[in-house]
């Protein structure tokens, strides 16, 4: 009777022992997952300042397109109405791309905003790839009347033509390769978001 008391104590303290080897291996697997989880935020919130910054530049670079190319094409003696046209175009993108970044500059990833995050990054994404439909639409159409205006003012207007073509597809590279990185940008932040929301 006693050997069993004994053996029976034995194994109570041997599935002690497993207990609080058990706590200690959760407590470890908790403070990974936490290690986890900040270090995945943090990877957010470096995507996060990388549209940010996109954002910027291309509100700065539209500000600046909105004032600039108006006022040249009217010192260039276009039409009132090409100028009026291409401030027209340029306000629609610049608006545009101030609605697409609009509230990711106030969304804090510490606080835990991710669904709202990954809610505003979709339709920024969607954005710009719709974009890509519309702005080669404006384009084409506002070639055909920068060619047409180039008819009216110069006598030669080839040489002109050649240097906005020239202008033209520089910009249009510059232009379509910041795009793509914006949309990759998107992409791995909502990589990121969603193996958080797993985790």
């Amino acid at each position: 009777m006693e050997r069993r008391v004994d053996y029976n104590y034995e194994h109570l303290h041997e599935l002690e022992e497993l207990r609080e080897q058990l706590d200690l291996l959760n407590k470890k697997l908790d403070k990974q997952q936490i290690f986890a989880e900040k270090s995945m935020i943090k990877y957010v919130k470096a995507d996060l300042k990388k549209l940010n910054g996109s954002g910027v530049f291309y509100i700065v670079m539209g500000i600046f397109a909105l004032i600039y190319c108006p006022v040249t094409f009217y010192f260039w003696n276009f039409s009132f109405e090409f100028v009026v046209g291409t401030a027209l175009m340029l306000f629609v993108c610049l608006a545009y791309t101030l609605y697409l970044h609009n509230g990711l500059y106030s969304i804090d990833v510490a606080k835990g905003n991710l669904m709202e995050l990954s809610q505003k990054v979709l339709r920024l994404r969607k954005g710009y790839a719709n974009w890509l439909y519309v702005g080669f639409t404006m384009i084409i159409v506002w070639c055909y009347f920068l060619y047409r205006e180039a008819l009216v003012i110069y006598e030669n207007p080839e040489g002109f033509m050649v240097a906005a073509i020239i202008g033209g597809l520089l910009g249009g590279i510059i232009g379509l390769s910041r795009h793509f990185k914006v949309v990759r940008d998107a992409d791995n932040l909502l990589e990121h978001i969603k193996e958080i929301q797993n985790s």
